[in-house]
């Protein structure tokens, strides 16, 4: 091999060397999206560049024309991954996705008419080898204007796009990462330069074509990328990635309130697709969660929590600003907040309902009750209450276990529940004691109503693991009438208790009303006497 040809292979070995460096190096990384989409584009610069040394290398026209296909076949390739290493980075993976069969298209065209170029001669109109000065034969392409009218512009796209992407990263981005701009642009600039001077025929020494020597200076760039600034690790919140990978929705809207972008989540939750949402308005898209349009005008941090028929979300706007400027988006998240305010309302319910029952506990039936009480005393109305208590419940629990004795109290508690109205309250008061507040209502209707529970209980069956037993209830019956002004919860309650025994001690089964304190002290001397 002639010196000049040493030399000129020499930079082709040392560059295709650095590549298979860093090609090893992404190979290790491989479960790194962006070291798989390095691999490609290396690959594709290997291709290329050992296509090209092989050229230089080979004697005859045919060899030549084979290793030249092989070097196209890199150098069409390579810009299609460069672009998608480049949207990659930049987190814009989301949004070229979708040109991506546009931009694949054109690569393998080229690549299919230049293999098959024999048979129509679209690719090249002329091939000869030339000996220039330097003792060595080249091969001498002219293509054909066809190949120039596609592959110059497509490749003026493809370049201003990924430079166009890297430099608002650089203008954007803070140390490491406007470093690694830095670093991919200078890296992408020389093989690019040196293409195009070869397409213009302007290279230093005719016929030869330095692409690949710039290789060299390409990998430096990329390997200072990998090894100093990890590459790898540093995609820029790729969207795809990140993003749509949120349980939280993410939306984006322009300043004109016009829908610009958002992630999987944020499609379930308002129950539309990304493509037929972007670019309609945010209004539109966002009709679902029922909130007027100031909610899309803030100017600061807004939050707020909504309803969706069964879903809770909480939703917050930030309005994003260049520098110090107006706003030029806004980003809302959707949060589902769901199972937090069920767990709230659970909560809420186990604080203020008796967990067995379902009816309102102690504290929570006082607080109603005293209301209740309180109002009618101010309207000079009447309120009753009823106290109730199975009887023989310690027979219950004996002959059959506190499980069908639990079951014994829920049923009484359904029977009453089903018979009273929607204003009246029942709330366990202890044990099997459990108490009803009719508010509006008189000492002699509240006498019904408890005997209509007490028949209504003492004809339902309850059903035991031995078969069928009753159960019955005891009831004391007072108004809130026979106190007057002095008419309060704790007095009606005391009177109701006693009035309760006195229906115990006249067999269970009963209801005894009191209409005064005098009737009290008899019925009790009557009981006692009995």
């Amino acid at each position: 091999m002639s010196l000049a040809k040493t030399i000129f292979i020499f930079p082709i070995v040392i560059s295709s060397i650095l590549l298979t460096i860093l090609l090893t190096l992404s190979w290790i990384h491989r479960v790194e999206r962006l070291a798989r989409a390095l691999m490609r584009v290396v690959v594709c610069s290997l291709i290329w560049s050992v296509g090209y040394g092989l050229v230089i290398l080979s004697n005859t026209l045919d060899q030549k024309i084979f290793w030249d296909n092989v070097k196209n076949t890199g150098s069409f390739a390579i810009s299609f991954f460069w672009l998608a290493l480049v949207v990659m980075y930049t987190g814009r993976e989301s949004q070229w996705r979708k040109y991506y069969p546009y931009f694949a298209i054109l690569p393998l065209f080229f690549i299919g008419v230049m293999w098959t170029d024999k048979f129509h001669h679209l690719f090249r109109f002329q091939t000869t080898l030339v000996r220039p000065a330097y003792s060595f034969t080249v091969l001498k392409n002219s293509y054909t204007s066809f190949f120039y009218l596609l592959f110059t512009p497509y490749n003026t796209i493809v370049f201003l796009s990924c430079l166009g992407l890297l430099l608002e990263v650089f203008y954007k981005a803070r140390g490491r990462l406007k470093i690694q701009a830095i670093l991919l642009i200078c890296g992408s600039l020389p093989p690019l330069m040196a293409e195009l001077f070869v397409m213009l025929g302007k290279t230093p020494v005719p016929y030869l074509s330095y692409t690949t020597h710039t290789f060299l200076i390409s990998g430096i760039m990329l390997g200072w990328a990998v090894f100093k600034f990890d590459l790898y690790q540093s995609v820029l919140l790729a969207r795809d990635v990140v993003v749509d990978t949120l349980q939280e929705g993410i939306v984006v809207v322009d300043r004109n309130n016009r829908l610009i972008d958002l992630n999987a989540s944020a499609q379930m939750m308002l129950g539309v697709s990304a493509g037929n949402a972007i670019g309609l308005s945010a209004e539109k898209v966002l009709k679902i969660l029922d909130t007027d349009s100031q909610l899309l005008e803030v100017n600061e941090n807004h939050c707020v929590e909504l309803n969706i028929g069964q879903l809770y979300l909480e939703v917050s706007v930030v309005p994003v600003r260049c520098g110090s400027k107006s706003i030029s988006a806004r980003v809302i998240t959707l949060h589902d907040i769901t199972e937090r305010v069920l767990l709230l309302e659970q909560l809420k319910h186990l604080a203020h309902y008796d967990m067995m029952t379902g009816v309102l506990n102690r504290s929570a039936l006082f607080n109603h009750a005293e209301k209740l009480i309180e109002d009618s005393r101010l309207s000079n109305g009447c309120c009753s209450l009823i106290m109730l208590d199975i009887d023989q419940f310690k027979r219950i629990n004996d002959l059959y276990g506190h499980l069908t004795g639990d079951r014994a109290l829920k049923l009484a508690v359904d029977i009453c529940c089903s018979a009273l109205r929607a204003k009246d309250l029942i709330g366990r008061y202890g044990g099997e004691e459990f108490i009803v507040v009719l508010p509006e209502t008189n000492l002699d209707e509240a006498q019904k109503i408890a005997n209509r529970l007490r028949v209504s209980i003492e004809q339902t069956p309850l059903v035991t693991e031995r078969g069928f037993d009753r159960i019955t209830a005891s009831f004391g019956v007072v108004c809130s009438g026979m106190f007057g002004c002095a008419a309060e919860l704790e007095k009606m309650i005391s009177v109701a208790d006693q009035a309760l025994y006195l229906a115990k001690g006249k067999g269970a089964n009963q209801v005894v009303a009191i209409e005064n304190p005098t009737h009290l002290i008899q019925e009790r001397h009557e009981s006692c006497a009995a």
